[in-house]
């Protein structure tokens, strides 16, 4: 099984091969760790998962901020599984996508060279497959059926939408943005609440899927520049990030304790 950490880790990639793949989704870890307690939740579960992973796991990290550089380092060490850690450029310039456009020839020759084929010309074409398939339906869906969308998709998989759909009712529509969080909590949150959440903006929600890759040019260029240019931005780049969205009746705004970058985007 390939375990992935980040949107930054090309889906392309992964689709292009084989193989099964799960994205590591955000849990609440113990507020305490044996790496110390002031450390974002989301590397801690990484690094937790990554201690769980056999030798016939791969472990995919992306270096998107000083925390998740520190585990992929502790786990190319610790970790059972094979690792790999992509390098992320700071910019989003051509040298930016050159430099990443390497960084992603580099992950597929890990992967071949660990006996998983990867064709990124067919994981292109899985990968705008899967972009049509969550653009089409996030419209249609809401709550636990829009997250369990999401989440499929990041798994390489299509969810089954019930075309009979049945209105929940009014309730206040609740948007997220922002950095990760548990999706399955803040789902019940809301509901609890008496809410709904209408609309998911960050890396477990629409982000990933916010545009497709060019299919006539050269692959890992292509691959690069949809992640550098064309699909919405995170706080890595500490760019503004949209905190509304007009189709609900609020939004919120997570910022994972301890994550800068999120902190220093946060409206």
């Amino acid at each position: 099984m390939i375990y992935y950490s980040c949107s930054y880790i090309p889906m392309e990639v992964l689709l292009g091969s084989d193989s099964e793949f799960h994205r590591i989704t955000s849990v609440a870890p113990v507020s305490c760790h044996e790496l110390g307690c002031n450390l974002c939740g989301y590397a801690k579960t990484v690094y937790e998962k990554g201690m769980e992973l056999s030798s016939g796991d791969y472990l995919l990290i992306a270096d998107s901020c000083d925390a998740m550089r520190r585990i992929g380092d502790l786990l190319s060490e610790l970790s059972s599984a094979r690792v790999f850690i992509l390098r992320l450029p700071w910019k989003r310039d051509a040298d930016a996508v050159e430099f990443l456009s390497g960084e992603i020839g580099d992950l597929t020759t890990f992967l071949e060279n660990s006996g998983v084929a990867v064709n990124l010309h067919t994981g292109i074409g899985r990968f705008n497959d899967l972009v049509d398939h969550v653009l089409t339906n996030e419209i249609r869906v809401e709550g636990a059926d829009l997250s369990r969308l999401y989440l499929s998709a990041l798994d390489g998989n299509k969810a089954k939408i019930d075309s009979n759909l049945v209105s929940r009712g009014p309730r206040k529509r609740i948007a997220l943005s922002g950095g990760v969080t548990d999706i399955g909590a803040f789902d019940n949150a809301v509901e609890k609440a008496g809410g709904i959440m209408v609309s998911n903006d960050t890396c477990l929600g629409r982000r990933p899927f916010s545009s497709k890759t060019a299919d006539n040019i050269e692959p890992l260029t292509a691959i690069a520049e949809r992640l550098l240019k064309w699909r919405s931005p995170c706080a890595r780049f500490s760019e503004t990030i949209s905190a509304s969205d007009e189709s609900a009746d609020a939004t919120v705004f997570v910022v994972p304790k301890f994550c800068d970058f999120f902190d220093f985007v946060r409206p």
